[in-house]
C-alpha cells in the first residue's frame, strides 16, 4: 500500500485524508494497512514538521509498528525540545501513550508494541536504560503480561516522585488500569484522556482497530 503526502497540501486536509484511508483499511478488514498509514503519515509528520508537531506525530508512531523510527524521533525531539536529562520523560510518555490507544481488540498488540518501543529506545539511548522511569516502564510491561493488577497499583505507588514529573502519567495509567484490568478510573482522568486519544484518531477508533 503507498501513500502520497507532500508538504504543499494544509496538514489539517491531510489528516482529513488520512483518516479516510484508516476509515476505508478498517471496513475492508486490512489492519495491517492501516497500521502501514500509521507509520507512513506519523514519518510524514516528523519529517516535515519536527519537534513542533510531534505530538501528533507520536500518536500515529503508536498505532504504527515501527518501534524503530519511533524511537530515533523521540531521540531526536529530546535532544531538541527537552533538556538534558529528560530522555526518560519522553520514552515514558511514549509507551504510556502507546499503551492508553488500546482497546479490548488489540490491547495485546499494543503491548507487543509498547514493550518494542521501549527496547528501540534502550538501544538508540543505552544512557537512559538505569533511570527510574524506564525501569518503571519496564516493570510495568511485566506487571500488564503477567495480569497483575497489584503489581502495577504497587508501581504507581512506589514511582509516585517520579511519576509526577508529568501530570499526564497518571491519567494515562488510569486509561491504561481500565483498558488492560476493566478498572473504571476514579474522577473518570483516564476515561477522559482515552476518549481524547480515540477522538484525535477517530478514523481508527471507529472500527476498533
Amino acid at each position: 500500500m503507498r501513500l502520497h503526502l507532500t508538504i504543499r497540501h494544509s496538514f489539517h486536509a491531510d489528516c482529513r485524508w488520512v483518516m479516510a484511508a484508516l476509515k476505508w483499511a478498517h471496513k475492508q478488514g486490512a489492519d495491517d494497512d492501516a497500521r502501514t498509514i500509521h507509520e507512513v503519515f506519523a514519518g510524514w509528520i516528523w519529517r516535515a514538521y519536527g519537534w513542533r508537531q510531534f505530538s501528533k506525530a507520536a500518536l500515529h508512531f503508536s498505532r504504527g509498528a515501527d518501534a524503530a523510527a519511533y524511537a530515533s524521533a523521540l531521540a531526536a525531539v529530546s535532544s531538541q525540545a527537552g533538556s538534558s536529562g529528560e530522555e526518560d520523560l519522553f520514552i515514558t510518555r511514549a509507551v504510556l501513550q502507546t499503551l492508553a490507544c488500546a482497546n479490548a481488540k488489540n490491547a495485546q498488540r499494543q503491548l507487543q508494541h509498547a514493550a518494542a518501543v521501549l527496547e528501540a529506545c534502550k538501544a538508540v539511548q543505552p544512557v537512559v536504560a538505569q533511570q527510574p522511569l524506564v525501569r518503571f516502564c519496564e516493570l510495568l510491561l511485566q506487571a500488564l503480561q503477567l495480569r497483575k493488577q497489584q503489581l502495577l497499583a504497587l508501581l504507581r505507588g512506589s514511582y509516585g516522585p517520579s511519576l509526577q514529573a508529568d501530570p499526564s502519567f497518571d491519567a494515562y495509567l488510569d486509561t491504561v488500569e481500565q483498558v488492560y484490568f476493566n478498572v473504571r478510573p476514579a474522577g473518570g482522568s483516564g476515561g477522559l484522556l482515552g476518549s481524547l486519544l480515540r477522538g484525535l484518531m477517530e478514523g481508527d477508533e471507529a472500527d476498533d482497530s
